[in-house]
This record gives C-alpha cells, structure tokens and sequence, in this order.
C-alpha cells in the first residue's frame, strides 16, 4: 500500500484514489460423480459469472473429469472436478463463491487459495489427465 505523510499528524496514512491491488485465485469444486452435464453446465455459467459480476475474469478453466477421490466424502468414492484460475480485486468474490457452493448439493469439497506463487497452468499431453505441474518448464 502505498503511504503519505499526513502534515497535522506526523503519521503514514493509506494514499486516496488508490486502486486496491489485483489478486488472482484458484478456486477448485468437486461434484457429485452422478451430477449431470446440465446441471454442471449451470455450475460452472453461475460461478463464471459471479465472477464477473464482481469484476472479475477468468484466466482459465480446466474440468478434470471423475476421479477417485483419497478417501469417501458423504459415502462417495469418486468426485467430478473443475478448477478455475480467475482475478478480481474485490475480495468479496472469494465469500460469494463460498457461499453458494455450501448451499449447492452437488458439490462434495470446494477450496479457494490465492495463487500468486501457484505454477501456471500446463495443458494434458497425450492421455495424461490435465493438472498442475511445478518444473513444467525445466522439462522444455
């Protein structure tokens, strides 16, 4: 935050007109395995756009498909995942997303971090399923 001198005072107090800082995230859902594609769809329309509601963008989307999850949430073996990485700077997003995916049924887990020091997203090669890879580059 950037600082000025208040000249009554003697103290630092925050600078007006600032804009507050762009903060990117990554946000991750795992659904219901038995949750169909039209009910997904509307997941994932409703979370992009709260997104932009709140002056967001999205930066990317990948959708992991099933996959077995490392031990049962609500007697459920398998979840269907979606990760966004997205940026706003208003942190009330973050709540909003929150929010709405503790009253969605679907939804097993949610989890959202701020991504500023997550590596960037690598695309799938071959049949390899899609995910996250730390060192992508030094593979080049």
């Amino acid at each position: 935050m950037h600082l000025s001198a208040s000249p009554a005072l003697g103290e630092a107090i925050p600078e007006k007109g600032r804009t507050p800082a762009v903060r990117t995230y990554e946000f991750t859902v795992v659904l219901h395995p038995e949750t169909d594609a039209e009910a997904i769809e509307r997941l994932v329309e409703g979370i992009e756009q709260t997104i932009n509601e709140r002056q967001g963008h999205v930066i990317a989307r990948q959708t992991w498909g099933r996959r077995r999850l490392a031990y049962p949430v609500k007697h459920v073996r398998d979840g269907y995942y979606i990760l966004w990485r997205y940026a706003s700077d208003d942190s009330s997003v973050v709540s909003e997303l929150e929010q709405r995916m503790r009253i969605t049924e679907a939804v097993l887990r949610h989890l959202t971090v701020r991504a500023e020091e997550l590596p960037p997203f690598i695309p799938a090669r071959g049949t390899e399923s899609p995910r996250l890879r730390v060192g992508a580059e030094e593979e080049a």
